[in-house]
């Protein structure tokens, strides 16, 4: 029960990303092009989905040892890369992709012990 927490609120984590990035669509370069991001809807839902993110995080700490669950967030850096390059076309060097399956891989060995 507590990886699925964890995987829940790594998803609603990443959608959260996912949601930023969109919703950082003007480069900030005064406080009304802050304030502009901040109030695109797509801020907003990302804000709402970190704070459910938040309850769920908070519920599997309360069950389950910090030195199990906190490498798993792991799982958030390989997904943000792999949604960065399908759903928004940025380039990734082969270093970052071998970077991301090393990170992949420890996750796997935490998720299983």
């Amino acid at each position: 029960m507590v990886l699925v927490l964890v995987l829940l609120s790594i998803a609603m984590g990443v959608t959260g990303q996912f949601l930023l990035k969109v919703g950082a669509s003007t480069p900030v370069h005064s406080f009304g092009d802050l304030v502009a991001n901040l109030l695109r809807p797509s801020t907003v839902a990302a804000l709402a989905l970190y704070g459910g993110a938040t309850c769920l995080w908070i519920t599997a700490l309360s069950r389950a040892p910090l030195s199990y669950v906190y490498p798993l967030l792991g799982l958030n850096f390989v997904i943000v890369v792999i949604v960065s390059a399908i759903l928004l076309h940025e380039q990734v060097s082969m270093y970052r992709w071998l970077g991301v399956g090393l990170v992949a891989i420890g996750f796997i060995v935490v998720a299983t012990s």
